[in-house]
């Protein structure tokens, strides 16, 4: 083992062969990232890391970094969904790597696209003697303990679990004897499939109400028309399954879980001559699965994407090299099929009607169950349809590299075109928030939300990276690293300019709206006052494709603005600069440090919803009604329409710097051991701000006055506008341990002790108080300040050499494993999200309450949280509690494999495996009551845990 002289990075490498000895759950590649300090996770387990829409990358923090800014290539290509949340566009399986790299600090400029760490993945080669494996790994609930039971449970449950993961892989040369590749040292293949069949569950709860809730109004009738219960309230309540615990406040269910994914991969390198070679690969995933497991509406989901790329390297002469790779990649989401309800929750039937919910709607886009959400209890999701989309990266990389005397230069360019159509769908089915079961069962609601059409975004986006760098060797113990990126980052736009945002220097305040005190429009000649819309009109493919392409009110939108209604930010200089330095000349002690500058590539969810807004979607808003007369007290055009995607026009790609200095020290030739100080902030992060939110307080001052009627853009509801601002700091010491065993063996240690903190946790978070973002400052989501990870591959030290037959029998075994012991996740404790306590006139974003008491005091077990520390701030004012100021329960997880090799025939072998996933049946607590809203009937308990003890066998068979 040797240590890093040469540069300033901070990382780790994982060969194929650790990768494959290591036992990963669910064999998700990306596991491996948090083998390496610095890495926080959001997940309970690794077989958790396979997400909604894929392997999910946006689950993993590397260095404080948001989870959607990390950077995944596959032999160079983008493997990463840009214009969405992070998802990996494939999860290579993990007998196809021949190594995995991570470049999480202190990189040089080579390294871009998005702001955090780089994850690069190089799939293996054909060799000249072929080479394969298949392989199957099994699970089964009749070799698994029982999962974590929540508080109340009647009857543990054991849920059901069949999975399996089934493959092979093969490499080889691919000749014709005495004609074609005679040497086999001309052309390679690497070629192989695998498949995923999984059917599991989970435990779930939710908080109900009771059998005396319920019934707590009398029936309304002829004699009875006040305080009473309405048909219409009736059905709505009763879209809440009825209470299966002992205390009849909650519901236990099994979420399902099915999953079928498969994957062909293809691989070819031709050395064409000493000067040239050429190398491309194909892989190309499929998931199909159930969506919204958790709703009253689920469907089916269906995710094929792709990588696949052409590599030619010439080799100029012995100091100079270069490599240009063209390539491909994206995916396909259809989440419009196999629609139904989800009889998990009792639920029979999607359709209103089948309830007896007769009540009109606006705009009867859809004949769907609506949304639920009641003070108090679980809120009931029915989306009544999801998105479909189609996403697509078409990408040209060079990269030059020369050596000059004491100088490595490398230089180059990476140019790439972003291209997804998606359909944007608001409530069509409607949304209700009701304050209490009470007024849910009369059919008044404090607010409902319905819209009028379904719309598609057809977004694009160019960007352009060049770099230089120079790795300069002062002498033979010291090297430099200096580096400087630009990147040209196109703002997204729409090709049919469908896509509106709200700019306050187009609002005439002479020509707003009259709103009355109940905060109906009574007047409103310019309904579309202060909207506008990108270019200098519709291009001629909106022909057909948007439905106001001719309004005459919709064209005046049109002021020559930029496409994606952002300027586009030039400023994007990225400097490097690093040093590693051999304090004795020996190769034995290094001291490097670096520091850098990265821009984030903002994901595009913060735009594509703005085509499903006026004046292309009318998003209507009602406050204080009730569900029968949705549509009696006014029209659906006289009640504000919320602005749920708008932008500032300076807003900027924000950008974040990262520092490290350290020691790295070789304690024996099988044994480095490393310590890094690693930090990095921003302080121009985007969040959502409410623009057209009122000053808390504000409604206390105008009793009985509609917020409509009080806002700064009367005619709108909530307008958020992505903006920059927000700021964020991460502070750490790393500590890294590595050792080599004999027989393929090895040791890693990982320790992270740091501090993570910003007041806006993701791209759209939305703080209570737009006006004071600051006083959302504290631990970010995935803040966990001490980090604990051992993961192992130990032969036994008996009989791994030798051709006697018990040598061969009993023994080549060896046992690995992954330990992982960690601080807990950060609880945001908030008020339900139809209060409007604070009097700004917002329900939408949650409040938090005042700290009263110590959060932990008198509760043990399952119940984890104090409800009494917390308390309803006074009216017109701010909870005076931190956002996520509870730290969660402590994560505790032991992975054990054991694993025989059995020799067959010279090359030949099969390997059996036993793997044991949380093998002491630890169950670590790990979501409280998600998410944690005072008042309702669970708060503050222990609502999942990590998975129970699982036993996993596989049978592997090598040559």
């Amino acid at each position: 083992m040797q240590v890093n002289t040469t540069s300033a990075e901070v990382g780790s490498l994982v060969t194929s062969t650790e990768a494959t000895n290591l036992m990963l759950n669910g064999r998700n590649y990306i596991q491996l990232i948090a083998l390496s300090p610095g890495v926080s996770q959001t997940v309970a387990s690794g077989f958790a890391l396979f997400g909604t829409y894929g392997v999910s990358s946006n689950a993993q923090s590397v260095n404080g970094g948001r989870t959607d800014t990390a950077n995944y290539f596959i032999d160079g290509v983008d493997n990463k969904d840009n214009g969405g949340g992070g998802n990996n566009f494939v999860n290579i399986s993990p007998d196809a790597l021949d190594q995995f790299r991570t470049a999480s600090s202190a990189y040089d400029a080579s390294y871009g696209g998005s702001s955090g760490a780089t994850i690069s993945v190089a799939i293996k080669n054909g060799t000249q003697q072929f080479h394969g494996i298949a392989y199957e790994y099994l699970r089964n609930d009749a070799i698994q303990a029982y999962a974590f039971q929540p508080l109340g449970t009647v009857t543990p449950v054991k849920p059901p679990l069949r999975y399996n993961n089934f493959g092979w892989f093969v490499g080889g040369p691919i000749y014709i004897p005495g004609h074609f590749n005679t040497n086999k040292d001309k052309l390679f293949f690497f070629v192989g499939q695998d498949f995923k069949r999984q059917r599991t569950s989970t435990v779930a709860t939710l908080a109900v109400p009771t059998a005396a809730q319920r019934t707590s109004l009398p029936p309304c009738s002829s004699s009875v028309t006040t305080g009473c219960s309405t048909a219409t309230g009736r059905a709505l309540v009763n879209l809440f399954p009825a209470s299966n615990t002992s205390d009849g406040k909650s519901f236990n269910y099994l979420s399902l879980n099915p999953l079928n994914t498969q994957e062909y991969l293809f691989k070819i390198d031709y050395n064409v001559n000493s000067k040239n070679q050429i190398s491309g690969h194909y892989v190309h995933d499929l998931y199909t699965g159930l969506g919204a497991p958790t709703g009253l509406i689920t469907f089916q989901r269906h995710i094929p994407g792709l990588t696949s790329s052409v590599q030619w390297t010439r080799t100029i002469n012995a100091k100079t090299l270069n490599t240009l790779t063209v390539s491909f990649s994206g995916n396909l989401i259809t989440e419009s099929q196999g629609i139904a309800p989800n009889g998990q929750l009792g639920i029979t039937s999607i359709l209103r009607s089948a309830y007896n919910l007769n009540y009109p709607t606006l705009f009867n886009f859809s004949p769907d169950i609506p949304s639920v959400t009641t003070t108090g209890f679980s809120t009931l999701t029915a989306t009544a349809i999801n998105f479909d989309n189609c996403q697509r990266i078409y990408a040209a990389k060079d990269d030059f590299s020369r050596i000059i005397g004491n100088h490595s230069l490398k230089a180059g360019v990476y140019v790439w075109r972003g291209r997804k159509n998606q359909t944007s769908i608001p409530a069509i089915n409607g949304n209700f928030g009701f304050t209490s079961i009470q007024n849910e069962l009369m059919g008044n609601f404090s607010t409902y939300q319905e819209g009028s059409s379904i719309q598609q975004v057809q977004a694009r986006f160019s960007q352009v990276e060049t770099y230089v760098q120079d790795d300069w060797t002062v002498n033979h113990r010291l090297t430099i690293n200096m580096g400087l990126r630009w990147q040209y980052m196109q703002p997204i736009f729409s090709a049919l300019n469908n896509a509106s945002a709200f700019d306050p220097n187009y609002y005439d305040p002479t020509h707003a709206a009259t709103v009355n005190a109940a905060g109906i429009i009574t007047s409103n000649p310019y309904p579309y006052n202060g909207l506008v819309l990108p270019g200098a009109g519709f291009p001629a493919q909106a022909q057909g494709r948007v439905s106001v392409v001719n309004n005459p009110q919709v064209l005046a939108l049109f002021h020559n603005l930029p496409l994606g209604l952002v300027n586009t930010y030039w400023n994007t200089e990225a400097p490097r600069i690093g040093f590693a330095y051999d304090t004795n000349g020996k190769q034995t002690t290094v001291i490097h440090g670096g520091f850098g500058i990265s821009y984030e590539r903002l994901e595009g969810n913060y735009y594509y919803n703005s085509v499903a807004q006026l004046p292309f979607t009318t998003v209507a808003n009602i406050s204080n009604g009730n569900a029968d007369t949705l549509t009696s007290a006014s029209s659906a055009a006289a009640n504000p329409s919320t602005i749920t995607n708008s932008y500032d026009r300076n807003l900027q790609p924000p950008r974040v710097m990262n520092w490290s200095v350290g020691v790295q020290q070789k304690l024996a030739n099988d044994t480095i051991a490393e310590i890094n100080y690693v930090g990095s902030s921003s302080g121009n992060l985007t969040y959502y701000k409410n623009i057209n939110q009122l000053p808390g307080g504000t409604l206390q001052q105008h009793p009985g006055i509609s917020p409509q009627a009080l806002r700064p853009y009367l005619g709108y509801q909530d307008i958020f506008q992505s903006t920059n601002g927000a700021i964020s700091n991460y502070n750490s010491l790393q500590a890294h341990l590595q050792k080599r065993i004999n027989n393929g063996g090895t040791v890693n240690v990982s320790y992270t002790w740091s501090k993570s903190l910003t007041d806006a946790q993701d791209y759209n978070y939305n703080p209570q108080d737009s006006f004071n973002l600051r006083a959302d400052y504290g631990p970010q989501r995935y803040n966990q300040p001490q980090i604990l990870v051992i993961s192992y591959v130990y032969p036994l030290p008996f009989w791994q050499e030798g051709g006697e037959w018990y040598k061969k029998a009993l023994g080549k075994w060896q046992i690995s494993g992954i330990t992982r012991i960690s601080s807990g996740l950060p609880i945001n404790v908030t008020l339900p999200t139809n209060s409007a306590n604070s009097g700004d006139g917002v329900t939408s974003v949650a409040l938090r309450p005042n700290l009263v008491g110590d959060p932990r005091a008198g509760v043990s077990g399952k119940q984890f949280l104090n409800s009494a520390a917390f308390a309803t701030p006074t009216p017109g004012t701010f909870g005076n509690f931190q956002a996520y100021g509870v730290k969660g329960p402590t994560y505790d997880n032991w992975d054990v494999s054991l694993q025989k090799t059995f020799p067959i025939f010279e090359q030949l072998g099969v390997d059996f495996r036993a793997e044991m996933f949380n093998a002491p049946n630890h169950l670590s607590y790990f979501t409280i009551a998600a998410p944690a809203v005072l008042g309702t009937s669970n708060f503050g308990q222990v609502t999942v845990a990590t998975d129970p003890r699982t036993m996993e066998f596989a049978l592997r068979i090598h040559f």
